[in-house]
C-alpha cells in the first residue's frame, strides 16, 4: 500500500509490531518449553540449532544440516513436478501475487517463509519427540508420525488431496528430524516454500519466468553457500 503520514499510519505500525512480537514470543515459549526435555533425551537434534543461536553460523555441522534440508526440498519439488506430469487432473499451481508487485514485496514474501518454517519445524520436532518417548524406537516414531500427519492432512483437505505427495512430504520431515535435527527441517521448509512461490517452468515466454529464475538463483546460491560451510572443520563443543 501507499501510506500517508498521519495517525492512521501509527495504527498500521502498531499492528505490525504486535503481530511480529506475538509470533516471536510464541516461538520463544515453545522452544523454552521443549528444549530442556529434548536436550535431555535426544540432544543430537539440537546441536546445529544451538550453534546457530550461539553465533556459530559458519560451523560445519550447521552447513551440513542446511545443505541436507535444501537438497531434500529440491528433491521433493522434483518429485512433485514429475508426479503432476504423470498424474492427470491435477489442481493448477497458483503463484504468490506479492512476488510480482515490486522487489520489496518479493523479498518480503521470501522472508515470510522463515517464521512459518521455524514454527512448523518446532511442531514436527515436538510430535516426533513425544512419539519417540512412547514407542522407544526412532524408526517407529517416524512411521507413526508420517501416518498420523498424512491422515490429518487428507481428512482436513478432503479425499481429493494427493496421498502420495503427502506421504513423501511428512516422511521427509520425519527422516530429517530423526537423522539430522531441527535446523535441517527448517531449511527444508524455507527452501521448499520459496521454490513453491512460483511454478517451475522452462518456457522463457511465460510471464512469471524471470521471477522463477530469480528464485532459482537465490536457492542455488543458498545451496552453494551451505556446501562451502559444510566442508569446514567442525567444532566439538558440548551443548550448554
Amino acid at each position: 500500500m501507499h501510506f500517508l503520514l498521519g495517525i492512521g499510519l501509527l495504527g498500521y505500525v502498531l499492528v505490525a509490531m504486535a503481530t511480529a512480537t506475538a509470533s516471536a514470543a510464541g516461538v520463544w515459549l515453545v522452544y523454552l518449553a521443549l528444549e530442556p526435555f529434548v536436550r535431555r533425551y535426544w540432544p543430537q537434534t539440537l546441536i546445529a540449532t544451538t550453534r546457530v543461536l550461539s553465533g556459530q553460523i559458519r560451523d560445519g555441522i550447521v552447513g551440513r544440516d542446511l545443505l541436507v534440508g535444501a537438497a531434500t526440498a529440491c528433491l521433493w519439488r522434483v518429485i512433485a513436478a514429475a508426479h503432476r506430469a504423470i498424474v492427470p487432473d491435477q489442481r493448477p499451481l497458483l503463484c504468490s501475487e506479492d512476488l510480482f508487485y515490486s522487489a520489496t514485496k518479493a523479498i518480503g514474501e521470501v522472508l515470510e517463509n522463515f517464521p512459518g518454517a521455524i514454527r512448523n519445524a518446532l511442531v514436527m520436532l515436538f510430535a516426533i519427540f513425544l512419539l519417540r518417548l512412547l514407542l522407544r524406537k526412532e524408526w517407529a516414531a517416524g512411521l507413526v508420525f508420517t501416518a498420523l500427519w498424512t491422515g490429518v492432512t487428507i481428512w482436513s483437505h478432503g479425499s481429493g488431496y494427493d496421498i502420495f505427495l503427502t506421504i513423501v512430504l511428512y516422511g521427509s520431515f520425519a527422516f530429517l528430524t530423526i537423522r539430522f535435527g531441527l535446523l535441517a527441517v527448517i531449511s527444508l521448509v524455507v527452501v521448499s516454500e520459496t521454490l513453491g512461490d512460483v511454478p517451475a517452468t522452462v518456457d522463457a515466454s511465460a510471464w512469471f519466468y524471470p521471477w522463477y529464475i530469480a528464485i532459482l538463483l537465490a536457492s542455488t546460491a543458498f545451496v552453494v553457500w551451505s556446501f562451502r560451510e559444510s566442508i569446514r572443520p567442525r567444532t566439538h563443543q558440548p551443548l550448554r
